[in-house]
């Protein structure tokens, strides 16, 4: 398991990512995922760990729950690669993980295998399916 990305709900990706330029963030890739209803920005710098920004495309979005009082923007997630999806999930399950979706397609990691888990400890882990 290797750790991917940090992943943000926010309510406007472009303002995001301005305050993260200030943080020496350099690139960004937009992606629109329709199936999720979200937008996904990934930002990214030198030497710094990939940030992905998530803005729910509809009102009352499930992750809206994640925006604690009514805050800009809130880390929510954190991401891992993994060689083999369900085999890690299996894993993860017998040390109190919950999955929290089927699991589904990566918009933004060119469509690749993911799921989200849960734990009361940690919060939310995303998989990514990376061989």
């Amino acid at each position: 398991m290797v750790f991917n990305h940090i992943g943000y709900i926010v309510n406007d990706l472009k303002k995001t990512e301005r305050a993260f330029k200030n943080l020496s963030y350099s690139e960004s890739t937009y992606f629109e995922d329709a199936n999720q209803e979200i937008e996904i920005m990934l930002i990214s710098g030198y030497h710094l760990p990939l940030i992905e920004l998530i803005k729910p495309t509809k009102k009352n979005h499930p992750l809206e729950r994640y925006n604690l009082l009514g805050m800009g923007a809130n880390p929510y997630h954190i991401a891992f690669e993994v060689k083999n999806i369900s085999l890690e999930m299996k894993e993860l399950k017998k040390n109190g993980f919950v999955q929290a979706m089927p699991i589904s397609k990566a918009v933004a990691f060119n469509n690749v295998p993911f799921v989200f888990l849960f734990h009361h400890e940690i919060g939310l882990v995303e998989l990514l399916e990376i061989k």
